[in-house]
């Protein structure tokens, strides 16, 4: 695949468009070209000549294609590439229209209230190709969990076959009803899975607090073959740096060295020291859990008669996710899907028979006296996060940090947000 398809949405240049080019890429199941608006009666869109409106003929038409591809495998639509009269069409020439960028603008306001139910995940944007604002724009779809879509303003609800879209057939529309119906009671069976799965781990290992960050697809994706060895597709653990105003702070993991080792069809990373155990796996099908379990500790230099404690950091927390959003975008970057929705929970656990002593929880702010709690009650499950592209992951982080603390039942010690870097 091209760089224009694989690299996030945001990255995506005028090299880019013109590389398609060049390759003459053709259409498909996911790839429609457009070479200009369209208009009823065959003449050149008023938008051409300096209008304000894009017309309805044009809206449904675009639309009608985004709506196909997001009922099908997704895609994306290129608006301002010439097709040769190949079959299939292939791209032959950029044709840059007019203020592309207010183009892209309106059409994503055409798209929310004209598709139905609405989607989620669709991105609009411009590429600049004459530098006096002309280019193409280009809009990208994921495959919907809300399929089948249909547009407003038509009535219709289209598909892709080919490098053609057609209407739905009502026997399409109700199959497509019960397929997706089934693929999120899969979704649901994975996370129930991955959390029975967690608890049995962290019973199994010497006592402490644990908490896990498990990504889940939502759609299917693209199988890299095996995984083991191969740090391209599962790159290292990171330590990241976050900032609140003038702040800073590492959100790092009891991560050090570690054994690897092959999983069917996936691997295993894992580690055991005195202090806390960790495991973080990675499957073909995208799927990713990292799980860390922080074992009761005593200072050495406390009284023999001293009790141990079980100590978790919020920075720790933060860290295990941004790890994990790491893994996730590096994976769907490998196999050419960079915008591939994901699902993430977050859960804390305490994993100790017959009491034990208290969970002290430090927040980024700790010191002495302050930004310090006790947790009482387990297991903590944060709400489901729908993971979109990596432009996202800044604000998953806030809303993770956030929850943490409301679940907690603690207020924030700064309003302030957070800023990473990915």
């Amino acid at each position: 695949m091209l760089a224009i398809f694989t690299k996030t949405l945001e990255l995506v240049g005028s090299a880019d468009v013109l590389q398609l080019v060049a390759q003459t890429w053709p259409e498909g199941y996911e790839v429609e070209f457009k070479r200009t608006l369209g208009h009823k009666k065959g003449e050149p869109h008023a938008w051409l000549a300096g209008g304000e409106e894009i017309g309805d003929y044009a809206r449904d038409e675009l639309l009608a294609e985004v709506v196909a591809l997001a009922n099908a495998n997704g895609g994306t639509v290129i608006l301002g590439i010439e097709e040769t009269r190949d079959k299939p069409p292939r791209a032959h020439l950029v044709v840059p229209l007019p203020r592309a960028g207010e183009l892209a603008r309106r059409f994503e306001d055409q798209a929310r209230s004209c598709i139905d139910p609405p989607l989620a995940r669709l991105q609009v944007r411009a590429i600049e190709m004459d530098g006096s604002g002309g280019g193409v724009v280009i809009f990208r779809t994921a495959p919907s969990r809300a399929a089948p879509h249909r547009l407003t303003t038509t009535r219709e609800s289209y598909v892709r076959r080919g490098s053609s879209t057609v209407k739905m057939t009502m026997r399409e529309i109700q199959d497509t009803t019960l397929n997706v119906a089934r693929g999120l009671a899969g979704i649901e069976a994975t996370f129930d899975g991955r959390r029975e799965r967690f608890q049995q781990w962290g019973t199994g290992v010497r006592p402490g607090v644990a908490y896990r960050a498990t990504a889940v697809p939502l759609v299917d994706l693209p199988d890299p073959g095996r995984i083991f060895g191969k740090q391209r597709i599962f790159p290292n653990y990171k330590e990241f740096k976050a900032r609140a105003g003038t702040r800073e702070f590492d959100l790092r993991l009891p991560i050090g060295g570690w054994d690897e080792r092959p999983r069917l069809r996936g691997m295993v990373r894992s580690q055991t020291h005195d202090t806390a155990v960790f495991q973080w796996e990675l499957y073909q099908n995208g799927l990713t859990d990292l799980w860390v379990s922080a074992r009761p500790w005593k200072h050495p230099r406390a009284e023999p008669t001293a009790t141990a404690e079980l100590i978790l950091y919020h920075f720790e927390i933060l860290g295990a996710v941004a790890n994990v959003l790491m893994v996730l975008d590096h994976y769907r970057s490998q196999i050419g899907a960079p915008d591939a929705e994901y699902g993430m929970e977050i859960e804390i656990a305490r994993f100790y028979a017959g009491g034990g002593p208290p969970v002290q929880y430090f927040g980024l702010f700790a010191g002495p006296g302050t930004d310090e709690y006790q947790i009482r009650e387990f297991p903590i499950v944060l709400p489901r996060l729908a993971i979109g592209p990596r432009s996202e992951f800044e604000s998953v982080i806030n809303l993770v940090d956030v929850d943490v603390y409301d679940a907690l039942g603690i207020r924030r010690q700064s309003p302030t947000e957070l800023k990473v870097t990915f």
